[in-house]
Order: structure tokens, then sequence, then C-alpha cells
């Protein structure tokens, strides 16, 4: 992360999701999308974040009481996690909120249970930071 991006974070509060937090991460879950290719998709509703928050490996970033960026990740049955979603409200894009969140959720993963991760990416778009290409199937792309 640069300086400049590390200084636009410092109003920002970054941590694990709370209980309270469903609402607005199911919120910005609807809107989230709503300016790629991807805006036709049926978001997550509020009782799935609820128990993802409950249950999953949530971290979100607020600015005051609103949420605005947030991951998801949860465990698999083959004994790894899965990053689900990756989300930051456009107008906060480009400030290094995704990748703080990243940060935390795999120094979460690295403390507490020591699994692996994935997560897939549309092989169309520019990859996120330290990302590399796996598989070249055409269910890579979510």
């Amino acid at each position: 992360m640069t300086a400049a991006q590390n200084s636009q974070l410092g109003a920002l509060c970054f941590g694990r999701a709370q209980g309270k937090d469903f609402l607005g991460i199911a919120d910005l879950d609807r809107h989230a999308w709503s300016d790629s290719r991807y805006g036709e998709r049926i978001p997550d509703g509020e009782h799935v974040w609820r128990v993802w928050v409950a249950g999953a490996y949530v971290f979100v970033a607020r600015d005051g009481a609103q949420v605005v960026g947030a991951i998801v990740a949860f465990p698999t049955r083959q004994e790894t996690l899965f990053v689900h979603k990756v989300m930051v409200q456009q107008h906060y894009r480009g400030r290094g909120i995704g990748t703080r969140l990243f940060d935390l959720l795999l120094e979460e993963i690295d403390a507490s249970v020591h699994a692996s991760c994935f997560l897939t990416v549309d092989r169309r778009r520019r990859p996120p930071c330290g990302v590399t290409s796996g598989s070249d199937s055409p269910n890579d792309s979510t």
C-alpha cells in the first residue's frame, strides 16, 4: 500500500463485522455491482449476510456508521476458505480499502485457522494486486 493510500484510509475504521453491520453490508452488496456489467446479478439478501456476519470471516470498512467496504470468506468442505465477495462503494474505490480488507482477512486466517483460501476473478478484468491466475475454466469468472 502506498503512503498516499494509507493517508486516505485515516478517517475510516476497519475491523471484523459486528451483528449490527449485516444490513449495511447487504445494502452495499445491492449497490456495489450496479456500475459494472454484473449489475443484473442478484445480491445476497439480508438473511444471508446476518448468518455470514455471525459465522464466517467478514470484515468491513466504515466511514462513521456507514459500511463502505466489505469482504467475506467462509469455509468449504475441502477445509479451505472461499473468498466470496470483496466490495467497496464506488466513490471510495482507489484508496486501498479492498487491499486493507484483504490484509485483515489474511491476517486472521494466518493467526487462527492456518487454512488455504481461494477466490475466483473475472479474467477479463485486471486481477487484484498480488493475485495470480489459476485455471482457465470458464467457471472461473465470478
